[in-house]
């Protein structure tokens, strides 16, 4: 944790470039298979006037902690248990995202004095995203798993960064599902 802590700048500019670089992919993908070029080149300018005015905006970077890995397994809790009710009953994804969203938001209300209790919400509604992934994508927990913990992983090195803009916690678990299909077709 020392490395994280002495490089915060260096990692929070990595971590802005990899979530921009992920987001262009999507866009790029999307825009490309449709072939209409006005839009790739409006939805280009407009992705690089948000990171202009990311860059310009202040940022509270903090130290990394060990501490900090219960965000890793809340994501990992809320996308295992999302999963769970939408592969296995026939509650839509996004009922089951919702669902354990809205139980997560009750969770500062065990201890209204809990500061910990208070950060909970957020990431397991971010591992719900993940959770959320199709069925031909996320076949099975193995897949869930891994794409949980990368997204955690994003999450907790993000914690501090993108507030106020809307999307951190979609794009966030979007990142992990995507890198852990990534690592699936590079590894088979």
């Amino acid at each position: 944790m020392q490395f994280l802590n002495r490089n915060r700048k260096l990692l929070s500019i990595i971590a802005l470039f990899v979530f921009c670089a992920l987001h262009a992919f999507f866009l790029v993908r999307i825009i490309y298979d449709t072939k209409n070029y006005l839009v790739l080149g409006f939805t280009s300018a407009i992705l690089l006037f948000i990171l202009i005015s990311y860059y310009k905006a202040s940022h509270d970077v903090t130290p990394h902690h060990f501490k900090d890995l219960y965000l890793v397994l809340s994501v990992l809790l809320g996308a295992l248990l999302t999963y769970a009710i939408h592969a296995n009953t026939m509650v839509s994804a996004v009922l089951a995202s919702s669902g354990i969203g809205l139980l997560a938001s009750y969770i500062p209300y065990l201890n209204k004095k809990s500061t910990f209790l208070n950060t909970l919400p957020p990431p397991i509604y971010c591992g719900s995203f993940v959770g959320m992934s199709a069925i031909y994508i996320a076949d099975s927990w193995l897949f869930v798993l891994y794409a949980s913990c990368i997204a955690g992983i994003f999450y907790m090195f993000a914690k501090n960064m993108l507030n106020g803009f809307g999307g951190k916690l979609g794009s966030i678990a979007f990142g992990g599902v995507i890198c852990t299909q990534l690592l699936y077709y590079f590894i088979s």
